[in-house]
Formats: C-alpha cells, structure tokens, sequence
C-alpha cells in the first residue's frame, strides 16, 4: 500500500510540475514554503515572498492530497504562518502558493512542499477474529484493519487474554498456550501504529477442548474377596466427574459389565464382586460425555471359602477300608485355588491334594459317615457327606463260653454265647467235632443255623469228643473257641463172642467170652451173662423164637464158663451177652454144641489151576497149598482139621490140559458161627475162589453152579476187543498191499508208453 501511495506522490508531482512550466507567475515574486509543524490531522506551514520580490498579488494556499488529488484551498492568505486543519492521518500532501492578478489571472508559484501528516492510532479494529482452540492451546488469527483505517503503518498488534493478560504482537496470529482445557476465555485484539492503538475487537470468548488423555496412575490399592480399592491419579484440567467402568472377566476370556461408577473422587471402593475373580477396570474423565478410556488395570478379587461342597461323593467299601472319591466344585463355585480336601470319616480326619482316598483301619461291618470339604487360603467350604457300611467279615472273635448242657449215649447237646465282634450278620455256626476216646477219629464238622444250642447226634456211646465252636458270616468262619471235651454216655455192650465153645462130657460143656473192644463195649463191662438154650436141630440155634426153653443162665465177670447138667444126646444153643452201667446188651448169636459123640467132618476142594504152567504143577505145590487153606479154615471157622490129603496123588500133566485136583480135609467140625452149611459153603467160596463140597456127618453140601468172575469177565471182553483189533488191522494191509499192487501195474504200463514213443 506504501508503494501505491508514493506512485501516486509522484504522478501528482509530475503533473504540478508540467503545470508550472506552462503556468507564469502573473507577479514578478518568488514565495519560501517550509512546513513547520504537522500532527495526524493538521500541516502547518511558513511562506513568505522573497525579498527581492515586487509583485501584488492576492495570495491563496493550497494543499492536494498525493494519493486521490483532493484539493484543499485557502484563499486570501497572506504571508506569514498557515496550518490546514482536518487532514487525514499519515497522507501525502502537496502545498503550494497560488497568485491572482487584479484581472484575474492566477497562476501557482514554482515553490512547493510535499508533507504529510502524522500517524495516528488505526480507527477501524482488525477483522475477521478467529479462535482455533484446542485443549491445553488457542489458535488466534484476525485479519488487518481496512487500510483507510490504519492512519498510519501498523507494525504491531496489541492482543488481550483472559489468561495471559495484554500482549504484543507483530503478526495477524497469535498462539496462547499453558491453557487450561475445557476453560472458557476471552480474547480482543487491536492494531497499533506509531500514532497508538486502534480499536479492539469486541471480545470473542471460546471454551478450550477435551484433552484426549486420560487419568493417569489406575491401580489396585487392595482387594478382598468381594471388593476392589481402586484409585488414579486427577488430571490437572479437570476436577469434576470420573466415570469408572468394571467389567467381569469369565473364564473363557469374555467380559462382561458389572458396574460403571460416576464418582468426583479419584478413589473408589467397588463391593458386590464375586471372590477369586478377575475384573477389568477403566477410568474416563467426563466432559461433555464420556472422555478418553484409560487402560485397562486387571485385578482378582481375594479368595473365599468354596461356595459348594464337592460333587459326586461316591464311596467304594470293602471289609477294612473303603476308597471314597469326588469331583471338584466348577470353577465359579471354587472361589480360590484348592489346596487340599479335608475327608472327615466320623471324626477320623484326613487331608489329600487329590480326588480321592483310601480310608484304611476300618471296622468290618460299620456304618461310617463320611463327608468331605474343599479348601482355599480362606478355609473350608461346605461338607459332601454320605454314608456306607462297610463289608462283612470273618468274626474276629470266637463263641465264649463253650459248655455241654446234655448228654446221651449217641448225642452231646452243647451251648454258646455269641461273638463279641461278629464283623457282620451271622449266618450260622460251624461246630467241629472229633472222637479223642476210645480210638481218635478224623475231625468233620456240623454247620447249623444262627441257634446258640445244638445237639450232636450220631454218636457212640462212652465215647470221649473234643467240640468247638466257630460263628460265621457270609465271608467265612471266624476262629474256633478253645474246645471242651465231652463224654458220651454208656449204652447196652454189643454181643460179644463166643469162643472155644466144645463138649467136655455127654453133661456138661465149656468156653469163654470173647473180649469186646471199647467201640464194642460202650462203657465199663461190669458183666458177662451166658444162655443155654435147648435146641431140636442146628437150624433152630439160627432163629431165637425155634429155640426151646432156656436151660440155664448166669452172669458174672468171668469170661471163662463151664455149663453141667446138660442132658445127653441132645443139642444146646449157647448165646453170651455183656453188662454195664447202661444194662445187658443183647445176646449174641447162638453157637450149637451137639452133645452126640464126634462127628466127623470132611471137606472135598475142587480146583483149577490155570495160571501155573503144567511142569510147575507137583504134588508139593499142591499140598503146600492144602496146608494153607487148612490153617484158614482153622482160624477163619474155628475148624479143627486133623489131615489133609490129595484124593489124586498121581498128577497126570499132558500138555495142554489144564490140571484139576481135588484136596479133601478130614478131621472135626468142633465149632463154627456158620452152623448152617449153605452159608459155610458161600463162605469158602467167596474166600477161596474154590468150588468145595463140604460133608457133616452124613449130610453133603454142594456149592452151587460155579460162578464167572469179575476177572474171567474181564478177560473175555479183552480177548473180544483183541480179536476185533486184528481183524481190522488185518482188513487194512490187505487194502493196502492191493492199491499198491494196482499202482504198480499203471506204471509200467506207463513206462511201456514212453518206450514206444521213442
């Protein structure tokens, strides 16, 4: 604009100057212009003529403005002292002197001055006042006053702030920092020339902005198991309202809101929380909404006692121990880190890191209650409880007081009381039962039902047995208790025997009872009692109610009896029986003693001999043989054989024939149980294998039709399968050597073939 004003100057100057080379003073004078003083508005100047100047002339003063040409006249002036009034500020202008001659020409002088006028403080305020705010800062941009309104060159501007008071600057902006965000402040500016300062603006006033930033220093001062003491540090800006957010973190890494706090503090306690959880926590501060989010502060709340007991309890027994087992508590209901778990198996108290356990040293057969507690740093949590009962066992103790309550001749009746720890529910009792007395028998045992009695049956009489007792459940027996002895009580002896009955006159006849042995004597033998008994034929001794009338009988404790006062010629049946404490047992079977004279007695031996080969078979063999079956016949049959010879002496051996002979015994029957010679007859022959007729007096007794043996039988079933065998092996070589011969013809039949080929 300073260029434009001074290309106008000299325009102005240039035309002034033409001007004047045309123009002609109408006087003959010359005029001295200086400006003397000048002020925004006013020029003021000295002019005056020359003093060699004569001229008379009516003077006027002008002054032209160099920027528009605007004139400014003041006639009629004389020399001397002129200020021109009114002027605008800091602009050029030409002063010259004009003279009038008296018919009316007028022309400028040569002499002119150039001046201007004083600054002056700009009249019109900048324009365009703008604020460009942020939080902690402010932008200020304006644009310059109108330039007819500077009056002058503004070199400066004078700018006002709330915050920062009156400053200078040499700039259309300005940045006012060190602001205070969210802050309303007031802003005016002016331009100032050398002549001062012009009008402001009106105030402009502006709010600085949300900082984006936020409260710095979030932590977790402490926790507890439902709460969280959070605190942040306050922003510098702003002391009004927070805005916290608390976000529950589950267990599969999502979040969900549990609260959001509007507080004017920078420390909150935050309650509800559920324990041993994590929680995600921000803080905003609120300005016009929700400002910037902080980062997140992760924390877990303190551990709690487990909210539930474990699950699942489940409880395997056995007889003495019992595994017990458990699942966890969820991970919600944990509330902590478990550390181990208390089992409680009435009041027994147990501790595991595990799942599980195995409870030892337990009662068989008990009823156990059994409960179980997860547990935290916090302590324990609810019990799981259950109950079982444990397996039955073996009775650990035996049946007491083990004692006989009756006693017969074939029965014991004894009496218990129950186990003391039974270990379950008895199921019986098993009573062992052994004879020690007379003869020790084999132990076997009696298993009965729960009774705490029973009678032992099947016994014999005065015999001693050695008897306990066990309790068993369904797991078995337990132990026996210590055993009692017990006798049984006498009973009627068993016949005893008679030996070496004979008549020892036509009167009279003698022998002796055998003794009995202490299964046969049933007690203590006080006695021996001997019948007589008249008899018709030896068949009658075999059948009591045959028999006649009783002869004599006697009882005492001699073995050894002598009968007289028998009637001749006749046959008795002698019978003996056996006294104890229990009474007479009964008679034996009746032995016949013919009082006749001696009857002889023969016996014939048909035999065969089939395993001895013929050159082996001599008469000493044979004989050697007789003699054996002699003596048994003495010893089996009380027998009295005198000889013994071979009806055959002349042993005829042809070769392939079997031998037979025949042995007759001579001699006289003298006394013998089996009186009746069918029975005498089985009897050697089941004994001997033998085929013998036996002769009494003048009676023969055969045996019956000869009898296969069980090995004859034997025999011929393996003859039978070996006859079968060979056969069939036979059968098969003979297959065999027939498809061999075939196999032989076709291939030389074959070789044929090929050699005609050829």
């Amino acid at each position: 604009m300073d260029f434009q004003r001074w290309i106008a100057l000299i325009s102005l100057l240039a035309a002034s100057l033409g001007s004047s080379c045309k123009a002609e003073c109408p006087c003959n004078c010359s005029v001295s212009l200086t400006n003397s003083h000048r002020s925004f508005d006013s020029l003021s100047f000295d002019w005056n003529l020359k003093p060699e100047a004569e001229c008379f002339c009516n003077f006027t003063v002008v002054a032209r403005r160099v920027d528009n040409g605007y004139i400014e006249e003041k006639p009629n002036i004389l020399p001397g002292y002129y200020t021109f009034y009114y002027l605008h500020p800091f602009t050029y202008y030409i002063v010259k002197v004009a003279g009038e001659t008296a018919d009316g020409f007028s022309a400028y002088f040569k002499t002119e001055v150039i001046a201007r006028t004083s600054e002056r403080a700009p009249t019109a305020a900048p324009r365009d006042l703008k604020m460009h705010p942020s939080p902690r800062s402010a932008l200020v941009t304006w644009d310059p006053p109108p330039v007819e309104d500077w009056n002058g060159i503004v070199t400066q501007y004078r700018i006002y702030s709330s915050s920062t008071g009156y400053a200078t600057i040499y700039d259309n902006h300005c940045e006012l920092t060190s602001l205070t965000p969210l802050t309303l402040y007031t802003v005016r500016v002016a331009a100032v020339t050398s002549g001062g300062t012009g009008y402001y603006t009106s105030y402009m006033t502006f709010y600085t902005t949300t900082p984006y930033e936020y409260p710095g220093g979030l932590e977790v001062e402490s926790t507890t198991k439902t709460s969280l003491v959070i605190s942040w540090n306050a922003l510098d800006w702003y002391n009004q309202q927070y805005d916290l957010k608390v976000n529950k973190i589950s267990e599969d890494g999502s979040m969900t809101l549990f609260d959001t706090v509007a507080t004017t503090y920078t420390a909150f306690t935050v309650p509800g929380l559920s324990p041993f959880t994590y929680y995600s926590v921000t803080v905003a501060a609120r300005c016009n909404g929700t400002g910037v989010v902080s980062p997140a502060v992760v924390a877990r709340t303190n551990e709690d006692v487990p909210a539930v007991a474990p699950l699942n309890l489940r409880v395997l027994p056995s007889i003495r121990w019992a595994m017990v087992t458990w699942d966890p508590p969820s991970l919600q209901d944990q509330r902590g880190v478990i550390t181990r778990y208390l089992i409680n198996n009435d009041g027994t108290i147990f501790y595991t890191q595990n799942t599980y356990y195995n409870m030892s040293s337990l009662d068989p057969f008990t009823k156990y209650n059994v409960a179980v507690a997860a547990e935290t740093s916090a302590g324990y949590g609810p019990l799981a409880s259950d109950y079982y009962m444990t397996m039955e066992d073996k009775p650990s103790t035996f049946p007491s007081d083990l004692t006989e309550t009756a006693v017969t001749s074939h029965s014991i009746s004894v009496a218990w009381n129950p186990v003391s720890q039974d270990n379950g529910i008895i199921t019986g009792y098993t009573i062992q039962v052994q004879q020690v007395f007379p003869s020790p028998g084999e132990p076997y045992s009696i298993v009965t039902d729960t009774s705490s009695t029973y009678a032992i049956t099947g016994l014999q009489p005065n015999s001693t047995y050695r008897v306990r007792v066990a309790a068993h459940t369904s797991a078995g027996a337990g132990d026996y208790s210590p055993s009692v002895d017990v006798q049984t009580a006498e009973k009627e002896p068993l016949p005893p025997r008679l030996e070496l009955v004979r008549r020892t006159s036509a009167t009279q006849l003698e022998g002796a009872v055998g003794s009995l042995t202490a299964e046969e004597s049933r007690g203590v033998i006080s006695s021996y009692c001997v019948r007589v008994v008249e008899a018709g034929s030896l068949e009658d001794c075999l059948d009591p109610q045959a028999q006649g009338p009783i002869h004599s009988e006697r009882c005492d404790r001699n073995q050894v009896f002598l009968v007289e006062g028998l009637a001749p010629s006749k046959r008795y049946c002698v019978s003996a029986a056996a006294v104890n404490g229990a009474g007479t047992g009964e008679y034996s079977p009746s032995f016949a003693v013919d009082l006749f004279s001696n009857q002889p007695c023969k016996m014939y031996l048909y035999g065969e001999d089939t395993e001895q080969a013929c050159s082996q078979l001599t008469k000493k063999s044979v004989m050697a043989f007789a003699e054996e079956i002699a003596f048994m016949l003495e010893t089996e049959c009380t027998c009295s054989f005198e000889t013994s010879y071979l009806a055959d002496p002349e042993l005829n051996c042809r070769e392939n024939v079997d031998k037979t002979f025949v042995l007759v015994f001579t001699g006289r029957l003298v006394a013998t149980e089996m009186t009746n010679a069918t029975q005498l007859l089985q009897y050697f022959e089941d004994l001997l294998e033998r085929k013998p007729v036996v002769l009494i007096g003048e009676a023969e007794y055969k045996a019956s039709e000869s009898r296969i043996s069980s090995e004859s039988y034997t025999t011929v079933i393996v003859f039978a399968i070996l006859a079968v065998v060979s056969a069939i092996l036979v059968f098969l070589i003979l297959v065999l050597l027939l498809f061999l011969c075939k196999k032989s013809k076709f291939k030389g039949k074959g070789d044929i073939s090929v050699a005609s080929n050829d």
